[in-house]
């Protein structure tokens, strides 16, 4: 029974083979198509990569509208960009990377999934942004607005104007009523329910620096980074510790 059923999971995913073979890059398909796309990379096909594509597979089945997936074997000639992009050439086993349409990594696994991991990484638009500012190093001002007209703080505005952070500071804004956003508010801490705009201030690679009110002052924003020793890249700075 057991081999019978690794026959058929192996004969399922021939298809997907070819498939990825042919297009170089699948991640620039599935973003077009605005989705997740969960990249199975391997060194070999063996018993150990099919059991961790069977359950990506199963997972991205169940979310169709949101998630594809593609097998993508790190010595094929056609997807050394792909390979390449991601650095994963010396990585462990096989490998899985869910990468959002923007390009965020949301999600690393190098075993089976469980459904309600793979549902964590299929993150809203806002949260996606967020994790792809930081991943590229850069500071990230959330203003979550309790209104369309509330325009960004004017600390905020300051924050980013400053020299200090501005190559490096990304300000974002989002409506509290967006209900595709309602598990990042959750996450985040924010009462859905509030009437107050509240900036939340992160820093890389995923720290929350904190919550502040929209009459925060660029000067409160600069404190909050130096005290979570985020304020630069310098090692020797004495707050960067």
């Amino acid at each position: 029974m057991l081999k019978n059923r690794t026959l058929i999971c192996g004969l399922a995913l021939v298809g997907l083979l070819t498939y990825s073979s042919a297009h170089a890059d699948p991640q620039a398909k599935a973003a077009a198509e605005g989705k997740t796309i969960y990249l199975v990379f391997y060194r070999s096909w063996d018993a150990t990569a099919q059991t961790v594509g069977q359950a990506v597979k199963t997972h991205a089945d169940k979310h169709a509208g949101r998630a594809t997936w593609a097998a993508v074997g790190i010595s094929d000639p056609a997807q050394k960009s792909l390979v390449d992009k991601f650095q994963v050439s010396r990585a462990p086993m096989p490998l899985v990377l869910g990468v959002h349409p923007n390009g965020a990594i949301t999600g690393v696994f190098q075993k089976p999934m469980t459904e309600a991991e793979f549902v964590q990484t299929l993150v809203s638009p806002t949260k996606a942004e967020c994790m792809k500012r930081l991943q590229a190093n850069q500071l990230v001002l959330v203003c979550v607005q309790t209104s369309a007209q509330q325009p960004v703080p004017q600390g905020v505005k300051d924050f980013q104007a400053d020299p200090q952070f501005a190559q490096r500071t990304q300000v974002l804004t989002v409506q509290l009523k967006d209900p595709n956003e309602a598990g990042f508010f959750a996450h985040l801490q924010i009462d859905p329910q509030s009437s107050a705009p509240v900036t939340v201030f992160m820093a890389p690679p995923g720290v929350l620096v904190g919550r502040f009110a929209a009459t925060a002052s660029k000067a409160e924003l600069s404190q909050a980074l130096h005290k979570a020793g985020k304020c630069c890249e310098d090692k020797n700075c004495k707050h960067n510790h």
